[in-house]
């Protein structure tokens, strides 16, 4: 059976086909060119404090034909997508899901042992329908160290969907809404949080949880740090001319309190600063081309 859209794949899932047995979340990870690294965040999840929960991995592309064979012989469901859209993949995944949670993660990041469990905990207030997690470095953590997204302190607070690399969302939510927008690829999360927020007539369907912990980075090198700035703005822009009150929206989030940071050595603090000057002119290209 071919599905070209999302109103199909809630459809086949409404059929009974896909869902022989429940659980109380389904963790989706949509993989492209990620390499052997899925394989660190599945065995992460294979130490969480809550275990009811399947995964579902669907495949973008660009993964190598041994890795393919080695997921497909584990305990996970395996989806292969023809198109490279993030938002697709996902809006395939809850198809597929057996859980009425629906927790998306990114493919090369490392869980938490009580991820499950912390974003579980807050769905036991009915008013709940999204919840983000917090991002910790991983491997290459000065380019996290711009990236307030990653961590909004510590404390449960409304919020929108910053950090879509660690998010979660009620099924019923994601199918009442419509989906991911799959024309987007930076900024999904903020127009989902819009959309939810339009649908359900208020601020606090969103609430972010500090103790929902991954590791991950927010880029590998520089010019993966300057092609995602250069990105992000260019989405930014178009969610804005889509939706004009977005960005006022968006705003009416936080401060939010944070933690101590540690102060940086000088060294850090000046690569920062010039990091930091790049990547605020990978943004004003964007905003002008």
């Amino acid at each position: 059976m071919e599905i070209n859209t999302f109103r199909e794949y809630i459809n086949f899932e409404y059929d009974g086909r896909l869902n022989d047995s429940a659980s109380a979340a389904t963790v989706a990870i949509i993989i492209y060119n990620s390499g052997e690294a899925v394989f660190d965040l599945i065995e992460s999840l294979s130490y969480q404090t809550l275990n009811n929960f399947d995964i579902v991995i669907i495949n973008n592309g660009k993964i190598g034909i041994k890795i393919v064979e080695k997921l497909k012989t584990m305990p996970i469901k395996y989806i292969e997508n023809s198109v490279n859209s993030l938002s697709l993949g996902r809006n395939i995944a809850a198809a597929f899901a057996k859980g009425e949670i629906l927790i998306y993660l990114d493919d090369d990041c490392i869980a938490h042992e009580q991820l499950v469990e912390s974003h579980l905990e807050l769905y036991t207030n009915a008013k709940v329908l999204g919840v983000q997690g917090k991002g910790l470095a991983y491997k290459h953590p000065f380019y996290c160290t711009f990236q307030s997204h990653y961590d909004l302190g510590p404390i449960i607070l409304p919020s929108i969907y910053s950090f879509e690399g660690n998010i979660s969302i009620r099924k019923e939510t994601l199918f009442k809404v419509g989906g991911f927008d799959p024309q987007y690829f930076g900024g999904e999360g903020l127009k989902l949080s819009y959309r939810m927020s339009k649908t359900y007539k208020r601020n606090d369907v969103i609430l972010y949880n500090p103790n929902a912990i991954i590791y991950h980075d927010f880029a590998k090198g520089l010019i993966d740090y300057l092609e995602k700035c250069y990105r992000h703005v260019k989405m930014r822009k178009r969610i804005e001319k889509e939706f004009p009150s977005i960005i006022s929206f968006a705003r009416s989030f936080g401060p939010y309190p944070k933690d101590n940071i540690s102060k940086l050595t000088t060294v850090e603090f000046i690569c920062s600063k010039l990091i930091g000057k790049l990547g605020q002119l990978a943004e004003t290209f964007a905003k002008v081309f």
